[in-house]
């Protein structure tokens, strides 16, 4: 946590002990911050390690250790893919390759604790799309406005879809929210976007195939 905190300012809520302005960040010409390489490789390998913190412990334990996991793991998807640049590529890489190895954890289907994993799963998934501009009075593009990159967004729910346990995605409303995020990709005018869109409106189709 700390590492992350170093290095992402905004990943937690500001206190005196934080007060200190990131050594490893710079900023660029855009406003934005970009990371420099070890930054980038100092936040990969933080996020890489979190997955392993629940698989410590005994399942009913796990779920005490699973919501600061989510927490620290979508905060940092969130800063990481606020930065417009190259240099946050592999930082959002290895976040989402740790929030794939929590949704597909066997813990997801250990009946002391697949409940508790579930709804914390929902829990973060609701936290990632509320990241993301999901209404449709959003379709505009705001340029003040600090919001997920769409191809992240993407690759997130594809990795929900995928990975997790289909329980996640029953709830209406989440349901709701990953329409409104496909609706709008839908409507994009980046080819990585719509490229991502496509791949992501295909998974739903073929998992219903294979279990026919």
């Amino acid at each position: 946590m700390c590492v992350l905190k170093k290095q992402l300012p905004n990943l937690l809520p500001q206190s005196g002990a934080f007060s200190q302005p990131p050594v490893l960040l710079v900023t660029i010409n855009s406003g934005f911050k970009s990371l420099t390489e070890e930054s980038s490789r100092l936040i990969s390998e933080a996020v890489s390690i979190l997955p392993a913190a629940p698989v410590l412990c005994t399942p009913e334990a796990s779920v005490n250790v699973l919501p600061s996991v989510l927490y620290l793991l979508t905060s940092c998807l969130r800063e990481v893919a606020l930065i417009k640049d190259s240099s946050a590529q592999t930082s959002v890489s290895a976040t989402l390759q740790a929030l794939k190895q929590l949704t597909s954890s066997p813990y997801t289907q250990n009946p002391k604790c697949s409940k508790d994993w579930i709804d914390l799963l929902q829990s973060a998934l609701a936290t990632v799309l509320s990241d993301a501009k999901t209404s449709a009075e959003c379709t505009v593009p705001d340029a003040s406005a600090s919001t997920m990159d769409d191809s992240v967004v993407m690759l997130a729910l594809a990795i929900f879809i995928v990975s997790a346990p289909k329980e996640i995605l029953l709830a209406s409303d989440l349901q709701n929210k990953c329409i409104g995020v496909f609706t709008r990709c839908v409507r994009s005018s980046s080819i990585q976007v719509l490229a991502m869109n496509v791949v992501g409106l295909s998974l739903p189709v073929e998992l219903s195939l294979k279990h026919l």
